[in-house]
């Protein structure tokens, strides 16, 4: 697990009139150092950049504390740069980590089911005290003919709705649950059926 902290970080941000430009995304954002949090277990765990955390649960702690030192920094600067809410920052934050994480453990493992993903992802995201925490955000299935995909139920709006040309997301939770779910079983229909062409 890298080490998160905003001073770790850099952060290239091009001028508007060459942002179409860039190669890639990720070439933007660097680590200026190499230590990382590792299991004992891990591979790299004699690395001289690693420190050992004794477990998993640790592991989780030491992700979710290394998120809120980075983010707190960042939406601090947002706030006062455009005047945003840092709680609906918070939010957008908490939205974006569970689904990550729902994301990458479905990539891990296709068979990843939705109670071992709710656990994990509150887990992360709901201990008493850490500006992550939510009630609201979840994850919930659904299924189209013999496939399964777990969506996450966001806690907030990402406002893509107000830029030109945007639109409610799929998942948006201004959207009723039955419209949602309309809208993503047609998403995974009209995928499936890519892929069986």
């Amino acid at each position: 697990m890298p080490e998160l902290h905003p001073e770790n970080i850099c952060l290239h941000v091009p001028a508007a009139e060459h942002a179409e430009k860039e190669e890639e995304h990720n070439a933007r954002i660097a680590f200026t150092g190499g230590r990382f949090a590792a299991l004992p277990t891990d591979p790299a765990a004699d690395h001289p950049d690693a420190y050992i955390v004794p477990d998993q649960d640790a592991l989780r702690d030491n992700l979710r504390t290394g998120l809120e030192v980075h983010f707190s920094w960042v939406i601090e600067r947002l706030s006062q740069t455009v005047g945003c809410n840092p709680r609906g920052l918070w939010l957008y934050v908490t939205d974006r980590c569970a689904g990550t994480l729902g994301w990458l453990m479905q990539e891990q493992d296709k068979q990843a089911c939705l109670p071992c993903i709710n656990r994990e992802a509150g887990a992360l995201i709901r201990v008493s005290g850490s500006p992550l925490f939510n009630k609201k955000v979840g994850f919930f299935e659904l299924t189209y003919q013999e496939h399964s995909h777990i969506y996450l139920d966001r806690a907030t709006c990402c406002y893509w709705y107000k830029t030109d040309g945007g639109d409610y997301c799929n998942t948006c939770p201004h959207r009723t649950k039955e419209e949602r779910n309309e809208r993503l079983l047609k998403y995974m229909a009209d995928e499936y059926e890519k892929v069986a062409a």
